[in-house]
């Protein structure tokens, strides 16, 4: 899908897409699912979470996808493309705010 797609034309795509999810995930973090013969594996993370960090790396090794996506928030695109940034991010607000998985 080219970037810049109207969030119409992701929906219509998505509803003429089958979409099929596991009922058996690997751990209550990870959610396959596949979508029009692709399988996706989805893993929730806590950024800030070692756990979260070992878990991504075995799910890499073990599945060897093609492709590793990542979804940030604004927060941390914007600590990614200016690390000053970083050092000012309210690590707190960020949990309150609920932008970890647990």
């Amino acid at each position: 899908m080219a970037h810049g797609s109207s969030r119409m034309e992701k929906d219509e795509i998505m509803a003429e897409t089958a979409v099929s999810a596991s009922t058996a995930s690997p751990t209550a973090t990870q959610r396959i699912i596949t979508i029009a013969g692709r399988t996706f594996t989805l893993v929730g993370t806590a950024h800030i979470s070692a756990a979260s960090i070992d878990e991504v790396v075995s799910v890499i090794h073990t599945v060897k996808p093609d492709r590793v996506c990542v979804e940030l928030d604004e927060a941390r695109y914007q600590a990614m493309i200016n690390p000053a940034n970083w050092e000012q991010m309210d690590i707190v607000k960020v949990i309150k705010e609920g932008k970890v998985f647990f």
